[in-house]
C-alpha cells in the first residue's frame, strides 16, 4: 500500500511536466552524502546515477530520485537544490536537503533534483517541539528526525515490536536483528519476564520483583523473592538459610554429626542446632552436635543435669 502510494504520486508529477527525468531508486540517506561531495557540482546528468554511491540498504526506506531542469543531459552541470517529498506512515512532509553552494563554475547548467521519499519507520507522523506536545501514555518523545529535519513524536517500542534507529526500544531491552526483522529484545543480562525485561542473575539480598530474577549465587542454591518488611529480596528457598557472612545459602535442616558451616543449618534434630567448628580451618566444614549442657544419650540429645 505504501510502494502505491509513491507510484500514485509519481505518475502525478509526470503528468504534470515533462521535465522530470527518472534516475534510480536510493536509500535518503545516499542522496544526502552525495549532496555533500564537490563532485554535485560538475556532474553530467545522462550519467548521475555513477556518481550516487549507494552505500546503504532500500529494503527500509527508499526515494525515488529525479532530475528537474534539464535542457541539456550530456552538459556538465550543478544540482542547485534538491526538494524532498517525505511519506512517512501516510503523512507527508515536504522540505529541502541541506547543502553547501558549489563554487562559482562557468557555464554550469543548472537543475534540480526531486526526491518521493518512502520510510518504513515507525513514527506516528505528530510535528513537537517538546514532550508534552506528544502522548506520554504511549512513551512518545519529542525527537529529531535526522531525515526530514524536524522535531517527530516517536514512541519508543515495547518487547518484541518493530523498531528502527528513529524509534528506540524501552528500557532494558534493544533493536536488534531477527529472521522477523529488526525487533526490540532483552539486552544481555535480562530476561522477559510478565512481557518486561527484567534484570536476572540477582545475588542473596539484591532487590527484585519475580523468582526468575534470583539466580546470581550458584546453580546449586535456589533463590526466590521474598517480601521482607518493605522490601522485596533474593533470599534462600525455605531448605535453606543464609550464611550472612559469605553472603551464600546453606543446607538447612542438618540432623546431628552431619557437617555444616553455621549453626541456623543444625535444625534437623531437636537440640543439636550448634555447628561445632573449633580446631577447624577456615574453609573446612564444622558438624551438628548437641547444644551446651546437652548430651548425645540413647539417640537424642539430652539436657545434662549438674550436681552441685
Amino acid at each position: 500500500m505504501c510502494y502505491l502510494i509513491v507510484k500514485i504520486l509519481t505518475m502525478y508529477l509526470i503528468q504534470q511536466s515533462d521535465a522530470f527525468n527518472f534516475v534510480g531508486t536510493y536509500h535518503f540517506q545516499d542522496v544526502a552524502s552525495f549532496m555533500k561531495k564537490e563532485n554535485r557540482c560538475r556532474v553530467i546528468p545522462w550519467n548521475i546515477s555513477s556518481s550516487i554511491k549507494k552505500e546503504n540498504s532500500n529494503t527500509d526506506e527508499f526515494c525515488l530520485v529525479f532530475l528537474d531542469s534539464v535542457k541539456n543531459f550530456p552538459a556538465k552541470s550543478q544540482i542547485r537544490s534538491v526538494h524532498v517529498k517525505y511519506l512517512d506512515f501516510g503523512v507527508q512532509y515536504n522540505f529541502e536537503v541541506d547543502h553547501s553552494p558549489c563554487e562559482s563554475y562557468r557555464n554550469l547548467q543548472h537543475v534540480e533534483m526531486l526526491l518521493l521519499c518512502q520510510a518504513k519507520t515507525v513514527l506516528n507522523g505528530t510535528i513537537c517541539q517538546r514532550n508534552e506536545d506528544c502522548d506520554r501514555g504511549k512513551m512518545e518523545e519529542c525527537q529529531k528526525h535526522k531525515d526530514i529535519n524536524l522535531k517527530i513524536c516517536i514512541p519508543k517500542r515495547h518487547l518484541y515490536e518493530s523498531c528502527d534507529e528513529y524509534a528506540q526500544c524501552e528500557k532494558n531491552s534493544k533493536c536488534m536483528s531477527s529472521e522477523y526483522g529488526r525487533k526490540c529484545q532483552c539486552s544481555s543480562g535480562y530476561k522477559e519476564i510478565d512481557g518486561h525485561c527484567v534484570k536476572v542473575n540477582k545475588k542473596l539480598y539484591e532487590d527484585c520483583e519475580k523468582d526468575d530474577q534470583c539466580n546470581g549465587t550458584s546453580k546449586e542454591e535456589v533463590l526466590v523473592c521474598k517480601k521482607i518488611r518493605h522490601r522485596k529480596l533474593c533470599m534462600c528457598h525455605s531448605d535453606f538459610v543464609e550464611d550472612k557472612e559469605y553472603l551464600k545459602c546453606r543446607k538447612a535442616r542438618k540432623q546431628i554429626h552431619k557437617k555444616c558451616r553455621i549453626n541456623e543449618q543444625c535444625t534437623g534434630t531437636e537440640n543439636a542446632n550448634t555447628c561445632f567448628t573449633n580446631g577447624k580451618e577456615e574453609n573446612e566444614e564444622g558438624v551438628c552436635r548437641c547444644n551446651d549442657h546437652f548430651g548425645w544419650i540413647d539417640g537424642q540429645c539430652l539436657k545434662i543435669l549438674t550436681m552441685r
